[in-house]
């Protein structure tokens, strides 16, 4: 059980690795989002 959480986990970090510039280009992070908003307004 032990062994499956750390494949997976590893897998989930791999996948955040290659989906993260993709995921900044579709829509900016909430903290940069709120410091666009807070500077706008």
């Amino acid at each position: 059980m032990s062994e499956f959480r750390r494949i997976y986990l590893r897998i989930q970090v791999l996948v955040g690795k290659v989906m993260a510039p993709y995921g900044a280009l579709i829509t900016p992070p909430p903290k940069i989002r709120g410091k666009l908003r807070h500077n706008a307004s």
